[in-house]
């Protein structure tokens, strides 16, 4: 963006060692910067900062950035991959990728929730910061640590390969020069050729620093050479040291030394030196593998991550926002996640819960509103009956007929009252049950004869076809005589004149079945699953059944569950409807058979 320049902050990071962290930071502060992004000049200019660019081979880098890497290592030959990465380019290159594919619609790397319209478009923007610090840690630590352990390991190795020969040559060759058992031609003849094999230069040098001996030179005896400064002690309890050799090379060089010694005296030592630049090309050899296989590894990981990020992330935020969605009290809201894993299990249990409680909370409404109505419509008949007997719109001699409306109207609250009692004392887990061993078939006549009025003023004929004298069932007697009344109570209400309602029990293995048949108006089949529900009355009911309250089939539902047991209804409209239940059978009644 034009507020820090890399290369110049390269070179002072470099000059200043001590202090460079400070300086980069001092000068990143000034940028308006993303985490990010700064995260990424950081990697960038250590890179650069702590490189010293080794040769590659080839020919040289066009442009500005070949003028400014000469300017450091001079003309040489253009860098290799491994080079490219010790030298910070290519995390450089990977940087501006990053920047241009994750950055390019996010200014500075931020993030406008107000902007996210989906959360599907929202999931992949958090995961590219996260994703983009990844590669440029994975960068930082390859490029600083992976490069110089390399090169440690392979300068060892070829140190304790040289060393092994400087030792074999003290021993054989240099040991008999000082003991005067070979001439000096010999001596040279056969370093030239080890030192050819060895691909280095092979030295003898006296304890004074005076050169005996060297491959790369013809032997002259006249003319003394003097390695001034020489000091047999540099290295320091080890056996190679890393340098210019006391300033006779004008590159870096690996120098192995080996002590000749006679009569428990050092004579000299053999000297190996091996050019840095052979070790440094194995090395780069080994790191352009290393970083072949981390790119490779890091495109495997955006692979994995763009799954992950369709399969698992997206999915999850869905399930999230659909979560905070239902806390919000919007039990209305639909998400969908197209997947037959746990996730997506999940995700439909949710939806299905959501649609279970807002169908609970539109009953619950529905609830409310028809208690109110029904609770409504018989207080303002009876406030309209007594207000206009005190009025004297209904003369005195009318009276006792208006009065025993009102005591209908008064029958019917107490009715909806006590039902609606019963109803919230009727839960399937909570229900407290009266269990006995009873006689179903005596339950059904005493229960059948509490209607012989209304069927009489009907000529309505109730048949009962029950199973034996006596059916011993294992349930709550009342909760049971309950049941029957309700489904007799509705089969007679909705049943025609000169009609038949058949009442039958059948046994099948430990089961009693009893139906309750009637002839009459039937249910609608879209009407069926609801009739079950508090309150809830058919349109072809709403003619015939101007005092029920709705709430009897949804009481004999709940005593039924309370059981265990199931109860299922056949109708045809027109034709009529058959309700049938199950029981247990008792045990008293097994071991009789």
């Amino acid at each position: 963006s034009g507020c820090v320049d890399i290369t110049d902050l390269a070179q002072n990071v470099r000059q200043k060692r001590k202090s460079g962290q400070n300086v980069l930071f001092k000068a990143v502060k000034k940028a308006e910067y993303s985490p990010s992004r700064i995260l990424f000049l950081v990697a960038t200019v250590n890179c650069l900062a702590t490189s010293k660019f080794p040769i590659g081979m080839g020919a040289t880098m066009p442009g500005t950035i070949t003028s400014y890497y000469q300017g450091l290592v001079g003309p040489e030959d253009y860098l290799g991959i491994a080079d490219f990465c010790k030298a910070g380019i290519l995390p450089l290159i990977v940087g501006v990728i990053y920047c241009l594919i994750f950055y390019k619609l996010i200014p500075n790397g931020t993030i406008d929730k107000s902007q996210v319209k989906d959360v599907k478009d929202a999931a992949p923007i958090s995961r590219k910061d996260e994703y983009f610090i990844f590669g440029v840690f994975g960068f930082i630590i390859v490029t600083t640590f992976v490069p110089n352990m390399t090169k440690e390991h392979l300068i060892r190795e070829k140190a304790e390969s040289l060393y092994s020969e400087a030792t074999l040559i003290a021993g054989t060759y240099a040991g008999g020069l000082y003991t005067s058992e070979t001439t000096l031609e010999t001596v040279k003849m056969q370093l030239d050729s080890l030192a050819v094999y060895l691909n280095s230069e092979i030295r003898i040098i006296n304890p004074s620093g005076r050169l005996v001996l060297d491959t790369n030179s013809p032997l002259d005896v006249e003319n003394v050479v003097v390695i001034e400064n020489f000091d047999s002690t540099v290295t320091s309890g080890s056996y190679y040291i890393v340098g210019d050799f006391f300033g006779n090379f004008d590159s870096d060089v690996l120098t192995v030394f080996a002590p000749i010694t006679s009569n428990y005296k050092v004579k000299g030592y053999v000297v190996i030196h091996t050019d840095m630049n052979d070790i440094q090309k194995s090395c780069n050899s080994l790191l352009n593998i290393s970083y072949i296989t981390l790119a490779i590894l890091f495109l495997l990981s955006l692979i994995i991550l763009i799954f992950f990020t369709e399969i698992v992330y997206i999915p999850l935020r869905k399930i999230t926002h659909a979560t905070e969605q239902y806390a919000a009290g919007n039990m209305h809201y639909e998400f969908q996640v197209d997947s037959e894993d746990e996730i997506g299990y999940l995700a439909s249990c949710l939806n299905y819960m959501a649609s279970e409680i807002a169908r609970s909370e539109d009953d619950q409404k529905k609830f409310v509103a028809n208690v109110s109505h029904d609770f409504r419509s018989p207080l303002t008949s009876i406030r309209g009956y007594l207000e206009a007997m005190l009025d004297g719109t209904i003369p005195p001699e009318m009276h006792e007929k208006y009065i025993t409306i009102v005591l209908n109207e008064t029958e019917r609250l107490t009715k909806l009252t006590n039902s609606l009692l019963t109803l919230n004392n009727l839960n399937t887990k909570g229900m407290l049950l009266d269990k006995t061993d009873f006689d179903i078939n005596q339950v059904i006549r005493n229960t059948a004869s509490t209607f012989e009025g209304t069927c009489h003023n009907k000529s309505i004929a109730i048949e009962m076809i029950l199973t034996g004298n006596e059916m011993y069932v294992h349930a709550d007697m009342g909760k049971i005589q309950q049941v029957l009344y309700n489904l007799m109570d509705n089969a007679i209400k909705f049943s025609h004149h000169d009609s038949v309602i058949h009442i039958e029990t059948s046994e099948k293995k430990n089961k009693l079945f009893v139906s309750v048949k009637d002839t009459g108006i039937g249910i609608p089949k879209e009407d069926l699953k609801l009739i079950w529900d508090r309150f809830y009355k058919s349109d072809l009911s709403r003619g015939k059944d101007k005092k029920g309250t709705g709430l009897g089939l949804s009481i004999v539902k709940e005593i039924i569950n309370a059981h265990d047991e199931h109860i299922n209804v056949i109708s045809t409209p027109g034709v009529g409807s058959e309700f049938i239940f199950s029981l247990p059978k008792s045990h008293q009644e097994d071991e009789e058979d």
